[in-house]
């Protein structure tokens, strides 16, 4: 029950929201003359929305009771998003002084130290 209000009330409503709202702001912004690093936070948002649509299958798996993931695979999925959006904050905030290969090392850099941390919290519960 609480995974269908959380999917209905907030999930759902927050996606159509980002693509509304997103849609409209770029319009508004930039017209037809797009920024080359937009694209860029555009393919990580659509990412994001296909995230979003797979989390959809989870939770239709969970009414179902065939959910077959273990609890190590969940917390790994949980942080998908996390990568996403920090990914998407840190392309508008460095737009400017954006390196691809450092902005990519420190992705990569990133996701490594949350799969440190996940598999530190699982030793630290055992």
């Amino acid at each position: 029950m609480a995974e269908k209000r959380l999917w209905f009330g907030i999930t759902v409503p927050s996606a159509y929201g980002t693509i509304i709202f997103g849609g409209w702001l770029l319009y508004d912004m930039y017209g037809s003359n797009i920024p080359t690093w937009m694209y860029l936070k555009i393919a990580f948002v659509v990412g994001l929305l296909i995230y979003h649509l797979l989390c959809g299958r989870v939770v239709a798996q969970l009414k179902r009771g065939e959910v077959n993931y273990s609890s190590m695979q969940m917390r790994f999925w949980n942080e998908v998003a996390t990568i996403f959006l920090i990914s998407i904050i840190f392309i508008v905030v460095l737009r400017d002084t954006f390196s691809w290969l450092k902005g990519l090392a420190g992705l990569i850099a990133f996701s490594l130290v949350l799969v440190g941390a996940i598999r530190v919290y699982k030793k630290m519960r055992k």
